[in-house]
């Protein structure tokens, strides 16, 4: 797959700490992890199916695929922001504190206020913890603390470190 093609076509912005291909490759990594995520815990953890019919569901989990796509570039930008790191080389253990930090604040935030406004239910089978009166689920606060974290440092490993 040619990155840089498609990566010209993406507009620059002052947000971008890292190069728009590097960025780029840590989108794609979180929509696969997260879509992945999302199958395995899908018919397991939710009361999804019990409601919609199988190509509804599949929407769904890929418009929350890319909700989780976007938070992997939105936490891995504010990391890189925050910690000083400008470029996908000098990764530094700061940084990496940081996405797992605001992976998880994230997590929280978003659980909570999606069970809050009643967006999904889990069924018994998922492990919660009661946040401000609500019960919100351990596998999506591991999800949005892990994933963002693990596409950053496959990006680096598998792809972005190679010289071609």
């Amino acid at each position: 797959m040619n990155f840089e093609k498609i990566a010209k076509n993406i507009p620059t912005s002052s947000l971008l700490v890292f190069s728009k291909k590097t960025m780029f490759v840590i989108a794609l990594y979180g929509f696969i992890l997260n879509l992945i995520w999302e199958l395995g815990h899908a018919g397991t953890l939710y009361d999804m199916w019990k409601k919609v019919d199988t190509i509804v569901g599949v929407f769904h989990i890929f418009i929350a695929t890319f909700g989780d796509m976007i938070m992997v570039v939105v936490i891995t930008i504010l990391s890189a922001k925050i910690s000083r790191v400008f470029s996908i080389s000098s990764l530094s253990a700061k940084f990496y504190f940081y996405m797992l930090f605001f992976g998880m604040i994230s997590g929280v935030v978003l659980e909570w206020s999606a069970k809050a406004l009643n967006f999904w239910t889990y069924n018994e089978l998922m492990p919660t913890l009661t946040i401000l009166g609500e019960d919100v689920g351990l596998s999506p606060l591991l999800q949005m603390t892990l994933l963002p974290f693990l596409s950053v440092v496959l990006s680096n490993k598998f792809y972005l470190s190679r010289t071609w």
